[in-house]
């Protein structure tokens, strides 16, 4: 057995068969509405264990077959009364619900449509991104080839501290100054040519 139309779901709303307990609680809603009712949200959520909005969704339904559905003040908010339960939708109020559910069941599917073809371009823009990185070849560790300082002799300064380098052993220097140190130690001016040092001696000076 397949699914009431609206036109009979009006119908068995309005009467007493078949019993609540074979309808859904959106139907349960409009039926006690039809029957007189003033309906509490918190009361149908207690009662049904549903979300509060429940009954506005089950009278958003009359209101588009032409049923007005009044709001009243009640002790936890706004309740809920069909003014004008003998109203007879026509069949073109039926038509218009009918088209109205048939454009929005559209709408959810190409909404859906175009979330899932989001989604795959967005993985596959991922499996590209993932697939380019594993391909791409890593960066090969370089290697600087440090020259070794100078220790001495030859036309090269050392290039860190401007400092000319120590002389060859056994190149001559010429002393060009002589300073006795409070300590003891002899601070000597040697020369070579245009490069010149400082050194500071320490033990017994012989005359």
């Amino acid at each position: 057995m397949g699914f009431p139309t609206m036109e009979q779901l009006v119908d068995i709303e309005r009467g007493d068969t078949p019993p609540d307990a074979e309808l859904t609680v959106a139907s349960r809603v409009r039926r006690r509405l039809f029957h007189g009712a003033v309906l509490d949200p918190y009361a149908i959520q207690d009662e049904f264990g549903v979300h509060i909005s429940t009954v506005a969704s089950a009278t958003l339904t009359l209101r588009r077959l032409g049923f007005v559905v009044e709001h009243v003040p009640g002790p936890r908010g706004v309740m809920y009364r069909l003014t004008n339960p003998e109203h007879q939708p026509t069949p073109e109020d039926f038509e218009a619900d009918r088209a109205r559910a048939r454009a929005e069941s559209a709408a959810t599917r190409e909404r859906k449509r175009e979330r899932d073809a989001a989604v795959a371009a967005a993985l596959a823009r991922k499996a590209q991104d993932a697939a380019a990185a594993k391909s791409k070849p890593k960066a090969s560790n370089t290697s600087k080839t440090v020259e070794p300082r100078p220790t001495g002799g030859g036309d090269v300064a050392d290039r860190a501290s401007g400092v000319p380098p120590l002389p060859d052993l056994g190149q001559p220097v010429t002393v060009y100054a002589l300073a006795l140190n409070d300590d003891g130690s002899v601070t000597l001016g040697l020369r070579n040519g245009d490069r010149r040092w400082m050194a500071s001696v320490t033990g017994t000076m012989e005359t």
